[in-house]
């Protein structure tokens, strides 16, 4: 479950700053002629979509407490998080504006000081230079609050993550139906209670790919992933993987994406084991055209699961999602999963080994063009071979949104 945040816990990177303001100039159309239309292009907002919403959650384990653990306060709590924001489609010329934000607060009834105000924020310029390469330009803002999963030992503290990223991706046409992509992005993660997880992570990317003529793309990709932690120096690592990816069409109705290869990931530190093996992810989709559709995705990677550790797990895993329409204004899903995360600690610490089950189901209703209530429900159970480590919860939760 994300969570929503207060304030930021440092100030913005100067990277994020000055990206931000090269994005507002291009929304200004302060740009060369070669990426932005003329003055005389029309402008058209495409859609402009303010709305607020309102949330009623329950939580048998808020704290995600073993059974033999000792309490901290009441294991259960009723939450309430009201939000509002705007989403906005701009289009200028051969150019493509998304802008969003999002304000919320969330209320407590029995842990009053976990209450927090939140939100998110994100502006991507998805650019255009006619017949060369396109591409995409952005800036996102995030606010949450650490997932007490990924908290260790019995004390749970508000841990308030922060992260400023900027983005770029250029896709670049080449010889016949050959097409080259790179990618990259920049993160900086900063934590209001745990500063030993402040880092910066910078990503590039590099796809070269040929396209058939029913749509499929079969490629090669490689990607490095470099982490530095401002106070942790033992916890820096870089981290490259090369291999295939496919995007197969093999019915008009059915999509296979596939990524895998060979991950090497070099930690800096001597007392931290290094990871050299396969991953990879196969995600299959169906969709009947008919309001019927089921994704299934099967998976084995390394995670620090969303920077909350300043180690990392290999994890295998598996999730299957179907989807359909009820009725005309009713949508329902159902979502089940199971991993083994495999963590690679130090080698003078513990080994730890820990399977998660989960599954939930939830509904869209849409009683009004401009008004949607969602209802849902979902469990979870984790087993570790650490003590203290296991725990399972049931979470309910209705929600209103409402778009003007």
């Amino acid at each position: 479950m994300s969570y929503p945040t207060s304030c930021p816990a440092r100030p913005t990177t100067q990277a994020s700053r000055v990206l931000f303001v090269a994005i507002a100039a291009c929304l200004a159309g302060n740009a060369t002629g070669q990426t932005l239309a003329s003055d005389t292009t029309t402008t058209n907002i495409d859609a402009f979509t303010p709305y607020a919403s309102a949330r009623y959650t329950y939580d048998s384990n808020l704290y995600r407490l073993d059974d033999k653990a000792p309490e901290i306060g009441d294991r259960a709590d009723n939450m309430l998080t009201l939000a509002v924001g705007a989403d906005s489609d701009i289009s200028r010329g051969q150019q493509r504006y998304e802008l969003g934000a999002e304000i919320n607060h969330t209320l407590f009834e029995s842990h009053g000081d976990l209450d927090y105000t939140g939100g998110r924020a994100r502006a991507l310029w998805n650019w255009s230079s006619g017949s060369g390469p396109d591409g995409t330009l952005g800036y996102a803002f995030r606010r949450s609050l650490r997932d007490f999963t990924n908290q260790s030992g019995l004390e749970r503290v508000k841990d308030v993550r922060t992260e400023n990223r900027i983005e770029g991706s250029a896709l670049i046409p080449v010889a016949g139906k050959w097409r080259v992509g790179i990618r990259g992005d920049f993160a900086d993660i900063a934590f209001s209670e745990s500063e030993r997880l402040d880092l910066q992570r910078t990503t590039a990317g590099l796809n070269v790919g040929y396209g058939s003529a029913a749509g499929s793309i079969i490629g090669l990709d490689a990607e490095f992933v470099q982490g530095r932690y401002d106070i942790n120096p033992a916890a820096d690592f870089d981290e490259i993987t090369v291999g295939p990816t496919l995007d197969w069409r093999p019915t008009e109705r059915t999509r296979v994406k596939a990524r895998g290869g060979y991950t090497k990931r070099n930690n800096l530190s001597v007392m931290r084991p290094d990871y050299d093996d396969f991953t990879g992810e196969v995600v299959t989709q169906f969709d009947n055209q008919g309001g019927r559709k089921l994704d299934l995705r099967v998976y084995r990677d390394i995670t620090n699961l969303g920077e909350e550790t300043a180690g990392y797990a290999l994890v295998n895993g598996i999730s299957v999602e179907p989807s359909w329409q009820v009725t005309g204004a009713i949508r329902a899903r159902v979502r089940a999963a199971y991993e083994q995360r495999d963590f690679q600690v130090t080698e003078d610490a513990a080994e730890r080994t820990d399977k998660l089950t989960s599954g939930g189901v939830f509904a869209d209703w849409n009683p009004r063009p401009n008004l949607t209530v969602t209802f849902g429900s979902d469990v979870g159970i984790r087993s570790s071979t650490r003590a203290l480590e296991d725990y399972d919860f049931v979470r309910a939760q209705v929600q209103v949104t409402a778009r003007f």
